[in-house]
């Protein structure tokens, strides 16, 4: 459901030209996404100009000293209409009112506005000036209204580092986020920045946002978890096989997308032990990767030792959990397969790692008979 959102610019002209045209872009995104109407208020000393947007906005003279008695009128007012059930207040500048009134929503139609005001008066001066900048306020501002399904993917992306894809985020999130278009207002925005070709990243303010609001709401994190390893394991399996195609020749990947396959390999064992349905998923698509040798085109021998070693101990402790045991039979067998991968990236040291798998495999193979052998 929308509703109506009244922002309150305050001290306006004292805003870069660039920071009020990037308001005025959030304004549009949350009069897009979030509210049913959106009524801007802006407090200025002089006349500014408001270039393409000057027609699209109510614009109300008033002064400084009078900004205050405004928000009183219009909080009071506006609460009080039916079906309004929160109003949300910006103040870009740095007034009386500026920063300590921002994110603040009166929910309640019995609101004292009179006591808001003057226990966010006492809140500013224990805050001091200046601790969020202008346009860090407004994107806040912005991101709180936006839709529910475009929080939680700001939430997921929040959880790993650096750049990503928005194709295979949006993939990922295919439950979650249903209209692309959403996701192009953030772009739009300048919420979302473009790296290189189809990878972005959210501002670093964005992003500290969303991680406060998945840390605040108690998201499902397993959900994402679920979905991400699931797609990303397609995805290893799919260019492991386009690899093999071109007769082990190498494809020509994005270096973000090098990123994004390394970053997969590094936690995809370590989290899929929690998730029985894709645990064997994870692995075979490992198993690909490195029988086509797609994975030491891609990283190195060294890389790939490192991953084999990983692989193991982390199916030691995969093979343990009791949710896992309908499944133990093919683990076991794709550990066997690790194992032999192992001794042949590493000759020299062959006859320790034969020993050290055969323990391994002696003590969970009651129902599967498995032997090593130099290949």
């Amino acid at each position: 459901m929308k509703y109506p959102i009244v922002v309150i610019l305050d001290n306006f002209d004292r805003m870069l030209a660039t920071d009020r045209e990037r308001v005025l872009k959030y304004i549009d995104m949350l009069f897009e996404n979030a509210a049913a109407t959106v009524k801007v208020l802006i407090t200025s000393r002089k006349k500014i100009p408001l270039s393409d947007h000057s027609s699209e906005y109510e614009i109300e003279s008033i002064t400084f000293d009078s900004s205050c008695q405004l928000l009183r009128s219009v909080s009071e007012r506006d609460l009080s209409a039916r079906d309004c059930e929160s109003i949300t207040k910006l103040i870009a500048g740095k007034s009386l009112l500026c920063l300590a009134m921002i994110g603040n929503v009166l929910k309640s139609t019995t609101a004292d506005v009179s006591k808001v005001i003057s226990s966010l008066k006492k809140e500013q001066k224990t805050q001091g000036p200046g601790f969020e900048t202008q346009s860090d306020a407004c994107i806040r501002l912005s991101l709180n209204n936006l839709k529910k399904r475009l929080l939680s993917f700001g939430k997921y992306l929040s959880m790993f580092p650096g750049s990503f894809s928005l194709t295979d985020a949006c993939a990922v999130m295919s439950s979650f986020v249903r209209e692309e278009c959403l996701v192009e207002k953030l772009i739009e925005s300048g919420l979302l920045q473009v790296t290189e070709g189809n990878h972005y990243h959210f501002r670093d303010t964005v992003k500290k946002h969303f991680r406060r609001l998945r840390e605040e709401s108690g998201i499902d994190e397993s959900i994402f978890w679920r979905e991400y390893l699931k797609h990303f394991s397609e995805v290893l399996e799919r260019r492991s096989q386009e690899f093999q195609r071109n007769s082990n020749h190498a494809l020509k990947l994005h270096e973000l997308e090098k990123q994004e396959i390394r970053l997969f390999l590094r936690t995809s064992i370590d989290c899929c032990g929690d998730f029985a349905s894709v645990c064997l998923k994870v692995l075979h698509s490992i198993k690909v990767a490195v029988e086509s040798q797609f994975l030491v085109s891609l990283f190195g021998q060294s890389d790939l030792v490192y991953l084999l070693q990983t692989t193991l101990s982390s199916i030691d402790l995969i093979v343990e959990s009791s949710k896992l045991d309908a499944y133990r039979a093919d683990i076991v067998n794709l550990y066997a397969f690790f194992a032999l991968e192992l001794a042949e990236q590493r000759p020299a040291q062959k006859d320790i790692v034969f020993e050290q798998a055969q323990i391994w495999l002696d003590r969970y193979t009651n129902e599967v008979t498995i032997s090593l052998s130099i290949r």
